[in-house]
């Protein structure tokens, strides 16, 4: 880059090292010279100066900035040919004999053809040079080329999203799945529980249900049939353990149901959390990336089994069994002694 740059200075101090030369022998001849001998041709020279003095202030203004460096690169041969061929316009016009002179002898002037020239020359080259602007548009595409960067590394962002992903879908079916299973399974124990309650609901009401006996060849089965029972202990022993057993029975298929219902929500959050992962840490160092993940695998595989709801459902229908057992012989007891007493 700092060649490049040199480069280009070296060929802008050329250029107006030449053109200061050129000056100088207009500046000399005017010095050198009274105006009033030819006052036509002394304007002329001092126009002409005046030209070389501008196209000379606007290589010091594009040697001074470097973002007038690439539009000047685009015309410095140009230039540079154009202030050649003006070197030579130049040589002609001071090698004529009346310019020896000294203007001592031209009492009439007529513009020269070499003046005219060299106006013409520092006129193109001075709207060369005008025209060189500073390459404000680097900047701006600097700022295109950090909105690109953006831009890439967001699609590289996404990328990854899209990665992950489909790293994650696998996983994300297997809790799909679950939450359905889950899910089916809270409804069976549901519609039991109902139908516990209903069969209750009826029982307790004196909906009875009586079955005539089947005859199986060798031995007979025998039901209960007479409708009219005798209310006696006996009576509300059957009823109080009846409730006492499908009291238990619903309690541990409500639970059991709410606790699938549970492992159903679970799960499905599970796996909406598993989707949004990718778009959650999208942007985050590789290091928290990682960090999440661990966690995310802590939590999810093992850590959150809810092995206690299984024991505690087991432990409950067994304890109230227990229950039952010795309420039930609490019971016996007394109609035994009930029927000693009679």
């Amino acid at each position: 880059m700092s060649d490049h740059v040199n480069t280009i200075n070296d060929e802008i101090k050329k250029i107006r090292d030449n053109l200061n030369q050129q000056k100088r022998n207009f500046s000399d001849f005017l010095l050198n010279n009274d105006k009033e001998k030819n006052l036509e041709l002394y304007n002329d020279l001092l126009l002409v100066e005046s030209k070389y003095q501008f196209a000379i202030d606007q290589l010091n203004k594009i040697e001074s900035d470097f973002f007038y460096f690439s539009s000047f690169m685009k015309v410095n041969v140009e230039v540079g040919r154009k202030v050649n061929d003006l070197e030579v316009a130049v040589k002609n016009f001071f090698s004529q004999d009346y310019i020896y002179n000294k203007l001592g002898d031209l009492q009439l002037y007529i513009e020269d053809q070499w003046i005219v020239i060299i106006k013409i020359g520092l006129e193109s080259i001075n709207s060369i040079l005008l025209n060189v602007k500073p390459e404000i548009n680097i900047l701006d595409k600097i700022a295109e080329l950090e909105v690109d960067g953006e831009n890439t590394i967001s699609k590289i962002n996404r990328l990854e999203t899209v990665f992950e992903s489909l790293k994650n879908e696998k996983i994300e079916i297997i809790f799909n799945d679950d939450s359905e299973k889950f899910n089916k399974l809270a409804r069976k124990y549901e519609i039991s529980f109902y139908f516990v309650v209903v069969f209750m609901i009826l029982y307790f009401l004196g909906v009875g249900l009586y079955i005539k006996n089947i005859d199986l060849f060798l031995f007979e089965i025998g039901f209960p049939s007479t409708k009219n029972v005798d209310i006696n202990m006996e009576f509300y022993i059957k009823k109080i353990s009846l409730l006492i057993l499908t009291t238990t029975l619903a309690a541990f298929l409500l639970k059991r149901s709410f606790m699938n219902r549970y492992l159903a929500d679970e799960a499905y959050r599970t796996a909406k959390e598993l989707d949004a992962l990718p778009r959650y840490i999208e942007g985050l160092p590789i290091e928290m990336k990682e960090k999440i993940r661990f966690d995310l695998v802590y939590k999810y595989f093992g850590n959150q089994c809810q092995q206690e709801n299984y024991k505690n459902g087991e432990n409950l229908i067994i304890e109230h069994i227990k229950a039952n057992t010795e309420f039930l012989k609490s019971l016996k007891g007394i109609q035994d002694k009930t029927k000693t007493n009679n």
